[in-house]
């Protein structure tokens, strides 16, 4: 890499999220979960799965979403970024 360092994202960095909890949340909540866009998924085992995706405008968008799906009591599986610069950052309002 020329010798260049890397640059990371920080706690203040823009980034895209994907968040998958157990249940079925209902798209009427996207506003409350800071417009993410909902995918409700149905398990060979005839359960549910909801995934949320979106980009945020930091980590404490996602903390906010976060405590707000535990506070919901939705059982989170996996938090993970993925990196796609193409959405615009999304706020919690």
């Amino acid at each position: 890499m020329d010798g260049a360092q890397m640059a990371y994202p920080t706690i203040h960095t823009p980034a895209r999220y994907v968040i998958e909890v157990y249940g079925e949340l209902d798209p009427s909540w996207s506003d409350e979960m800071a417009g993410m866009d909902f995918e409700r998924i149905q398990r060979q085992d005839g359960t549910w799965i909801t995934r949320l995706s979106g980009r945020l405008v930091d980590q404490a968008a996602l903390a906010g979403i976060l405590n707000h799906l535990y506070l919901l009591r939705f059982t989170i599986l996996t938090v993970q970024r993925v990196t796609d610069d193409s959405t615009p950052a999304l706020a919690l309002g």
